[in-house]
């Protein structure tokens, strides 16, 4: 009974000193330090922390606590008493990346976890793992891996220098005169940048070709400005020479005619129509619209100073010289057959004058191939003596145009006909022939002599049964015009006539000029380019002359046909 308590007593014992044991085990086991050298880093640091903030509450007196790198006393191993020197370093983030870079593979966690393999094996052996070591190798790896610094470069002196540049709010422009109610255009100008040494000029040359430095009031400037166009040059100065300049236009404009003001100025530009005192509706889907333009004194006004518009839409590309020719092009209505129209003409001479006219019209639909209305047309060899060959009346369907209804003419007549292009694309009639035709031809005197005097070669005519181009002279031919005043400058194949006009097919010696498609007044190549008469409809039509300053004896000669008179007698 004895034994049996004895050794239960005996196992108690020993249950009790193994259980106070493995506790004792477990306690000192959580007070080493962590495996990974960072942690066990910042796990001494903090004690360090702990300990000199003791000291310092306990000895007020004492000074600052080392720095972290130098030695500093600690308390190792189970001896209270014993003490020994150690340097204690703290690590960043930056230690763990001085690490990584030892990796023989570059990889990016190699260096924690050799490390922590290698701290295991010293433990296994039961060498422990010392602050020394820790320190050590922290060390190393640190110094092999210096730093990075970025280097700070100076800018030079030039660099620091800024050229200067000019600033301005002025642009290439055109303003009109209402824009500018005193005539003055104001914007500002002035350098930015290094402007040390260098100075800012405003030149202003105005459109009678005069110049004059502006003055500036701080960095304004002002400029007064007539009408025309004028140049602004800003110049930037330096040592007295142009380093650089900007130059801009400034076009300054009358304020036009409007349908509120029909006409501005002293003296309004006179403009005439193919639809004044119009009544009938317009059935042509494709309709000329003819204007003639003339400044107060008579002088034509050409397409750079007329604007023609349908609904509002700018009509552009006119053809002709003295009478321009628009093309209006009507679409069917939306609704019914008949829609209004508006059609408005501006001209202006460039002298502040302008006119402005408004034609309110109904076209009517057609479709293409009906019957719209009757055209005439003639056939005209006055230039060389024969005068109208053929005139005759046509039905004008929609969407003829005039080189059809001219073969139509000359197949009525049987003319055989010669022509380049076709009846759409770049038509042009060479020759027309018939048994005859030719008999009795002869050039009248007075157009020979100034064909002559031009220096046209002369050529012997092609045969007596017909007419055509290179017959007589170098510059024969078949031209046409519109109502005996339009001669288009296009193709037949791109006119298209409206009802009641009249198209005239007429031979020139002379490019037209004998015909009157260039004449004295100016409404071809030049003031002195056409005849001082035509040839047309069998008879001679004299326009006017150009006379010289009478001489000694009171005579005076026609600069165009060179004939001359007495100063005072009739033409």
């Amino acid at each position: 009974m004895r034994k049996r308590f004895v050794r239960l007593a005996a196992c108690a014992l020993l249950s009790f000193l193994f259980l106070f044991g493995g506790c004792f085990v477990f306690r000192h086991a959580n007070r080493r330090l962590p495996l990974n050298p960072i942690a066990a880093a910042e796990t001494i640091t903090a004690a360090d922390h702990t300990h000199e903030e003791t000291t310092k509450a306990s000895e007020p007196n004492e000074t600052a606590a080392p720095a972290r790198n130098e030695p500093t006393t600690r308390s190792h191993g189970s001896s209270p008493g014993e003490k020994r020197t150690e340097p204690i370093t703290a690590f960043s983030r930056g230690s763990s990346a001085a690490v990584k870079t030892n990796e023989p593979n570059g990889a990016s966690n190699g260096g924690d976890k050799e490390t922590a393999s290698d701290h295991e094996m010293s433990r296994a052996s039961g060498s422990g793992f010392t602050e020394e070591t820790t320190t050590a190798e922290f060390k190393t790896e640190r110094a092999a891996t210096p730093e990075p610094t970025t280097a700070v470069r100076e800018p030079t002196t030039e660099e620091k220098k800024r050229e200067p540049v000019i600033v301005t709010d002025l642009t290439d422009c055109l303003k009109t005169q209402s824009e500018l109610p005193d005539g003055t255009l104001r914007f500002y100008a002035y350098l930015d940048g290094d402007t040390a040494g260098y100075a800012l000029r405003v030149r202003l040359t105005r459109a009678d070709g005069s110049r004059t430095l502006l003055q500036p009031r701080g960095t304004d400037y002002a400029a007064p400005l007539s009408l025309g166009v004028h140049h602004i040059t800003m110049m930037i100065i330096s040592g007295g020479e142009t380093v650089s300049f900007r130059e801009f236009t400034v076009e300054i404009a009358a304020d036009k005619a409007t349908s509120e003001h029909p006409t501005v100025g002293d003296e309004p530009p006179v403009i005439e129509t193919n639809l004044d005192g119009w009544t009938d509706e317009i059935v042509n889907s494709r309709f000329a619209f003819k204007v003639t333009a003339r400044t107060a004194g008579g002088a034509p006004i050409h397409a750079d100073g007329v604007e023609v518009r349908l609904d509002g839409d700018p009509i552009r590309d006119p053809t002709g010289s003295r009478t321009l020719e628009y093309a209006l092009f009507f679409h069917a209505p939306n609704v019914g057959e008949r829609e209004q129209h508006t059609v408005t003409v501006l001209a202006w001479d460039g002298k502040g004058n302008s006119s402005f006219k408004s034609y309110s019209i109904v076209y009517r639909h057609v479709s293409d191939g009906d019957l719209t209305g009757e055209i005439t047309v003639i056939l005209d060899a006055t230039t060389v003596g024969l005068g109208v060959l053929d005139a005759a009346k046509i039905e004008l369907h929609q969407g003829e145009n005039a080189a059809q209804l001219l073969l139509r003419v000359l197949d009525d007549f049987d003319y055989t006909y010669d022509y380049a292009g076709s009846e759409q694309v770049g038509f042009y009639l060479r020759r027309i022939a018939r048994d005859g035709m030719c008999d009795g031809a002869q050039v009248p005197e007075r157009l020979w002599t100034m064909i002559q005097r031009d220096g046209l070669k002369t050529i012997a005519q092609h045969d007596r049964d017909s007419l055509g181009e290179h017959d007589y002279t170098q510059g024969s031919g078949w031209m046409f015009s519109v109502n005996d005043t339009l001669f288009p400058g296009k193709g037949m194949e791109r006119t298209f006539l409206d009802p009641g006009d009249t198209l005239r097919v007429c031979f020139t010696l002379s490019y037209g000029k004998d015909v009157g498609g260039f004449d004295s007044s100016g409404a071809g190549m030049g003031s002195l380019s056409g005849y001082c008469g035509i040839w047309r409809g069998g008879e001679y039509l004299p326009l006017a002359h150009h006379w010289s300053e009478p001489d000694a004896d009171g005579c005076v000669v026609c600069a165009v046909c060179h004939e001359s008179r007495k100063e005072g007698e009739d033409a």
